[in-house]
């Protein structure tokens, strides 16, 4: 019989277990049925891409603190701000509820892009996001405000 035929091995699983006299085996009653055995795999997969989205979205977070807080600082020191949507939110708000206003948009944004984490592209995006900002917003302030404080 073709080895890709032949019925599936299916072996008992067992589980140890620390007990106060030592290590306990413990035999389960059903098999472990190779269905399981390859969604194993596919659960970890699963993890640690949730796991890597997740990482991505406290980055952007990070990111978008570091962004408010330093477009504060550098208004405050006479910069302008770049970005024509936010400048208008601070003109007609005031510079701080303006500026908390735009971060409060992005973050419900990046809160809508993680409850779509499920989707294959939604990784994609935040990593974009993610490098835009820094670009953007992270270089930018460092190096102003590095030449304007230091």
């Amino acid at each position: 019989m073709h080895r890709l035929l032949k019925r599936p091995r299916v072996e008992l699983l067992s589980v140890s277990l620390p007990s106060p006299a030592g290590i306990a085996t413990l035999p389960l009653a059903q098999p472990l049925a190779p269905s399981l055995a390859l969604a194993r795999p596919r659960r970890a997969l699963r993890s640690l891409l949730g796991d890597r989205i997740l990482a991505l979205l406290f980055l952007n977070l990070a990111i978008q603190v570091f962004d408010g807080v330093a477009t504060y600082v550098g208004v405050g020191l006479g910069v302008g701000e770049g970005n024509p949507l936010v400048a208008a939110a601070m003109r007609d708000l005031g510079t701080g509820s303006g500026l908390i206003a735009s971060k409060l948009v992005a973050v419900l944004l990046l809160g809508l892009l993680y409850a779509h984490r499920d989707d294959r592209w939604v990784g994609t995006g935040l990593a974009v996001v993610a490098i835009a900002y820094v670009w953007l917003s992270v270089v930018p302030w460092t190096v102003l405000l590095g030449s304007l404080l230091g």
